[in-house]
């Protein structure tokens, strides 16, 4: 499709996952990744985000609207490898925090104590090593300990296998299928339970 009619229309089609946090009981070990010399941070303010970035990691850059994110108190769950940004995923525990994260606005219940995960990336250089999964490890745990959220729900693209499979391994299950149309402003978002 030209660069153009991309801009005006585009249609995007997506799995839709979930996990009840009630079923959460793996351990750790289970879950570590295949890389050495790892830290594992939870940003949830500014504050922190800046103290990353004096670190030396460049965590301003992994999005385009990292302090809106911040602002609207989604939280970043990021792994540092040699001060390098390795991995970053994002959780919306509201629906002005799912907004920032700018991807599909699939059909949460932000006031039944769901999550959504979004804006997920592995740096190309540490893919295939296990930080996907050992990020949704501690991202489970950190939610199940903060307390209240009842489940976790996730859009992937239906291209993307190998989030499709890292996501099964840590036990989310395939709930529905769904579809993105946008045409200019308008965004027309559709669900199909499986």
């Amino acid at each position: 499709m030209p660069f153009a009619l991309r801009w005006l229309v585009g249609c995007e089609s997506y799995y839709l996952y979930e996990y009840d946090l009630g079923e959460f009981a793996s351990p750790e070990e289970d879950f570590l990744p295949r890389v050495k010399d790892f830290t594992f941070k939870v940003i949830t303010t500014k504050a922190e985000a800046d103290e990353l970035e004096a670190q030396g990691v460049p965590f301003y850059s992994c999005a385009m609207n990292v302090r809106e994110r911040l602002e609207m108190r989604a939280i970043a769950f990021c792994t540092v490898i040699d001060r390098e940004l390795a991995y970053v995923g994002w959780v919306a525990l509201s629906e002005a925090a799912n907004r920032s994260l700018g991807q599909a606005r699939f059909l949460a219940n932000f006031r039944n104590k769901e999550a959504v995960v979004a804006g997920v990336e592995t740096n190309p250089k540490y893919r295939q090593k296990g930080l996907m999964e050992y990020n949704a490890f501690r991202r489970m745990a950190f939610l199940e300990n903060r307390g209240g959220v009842t489940k976790i729900r996730c859009a992937i693209d239906k291209n993307n296998i190998p989030c499709q499979r890292g996501t099964v391994r840590v036990g989310f299950r395939r709930t529905a299928e769904a579809r993105r149309l946008r045409i200019l402003y308008w965004e027309f978002w559709r669900e199909r339970r499986i």
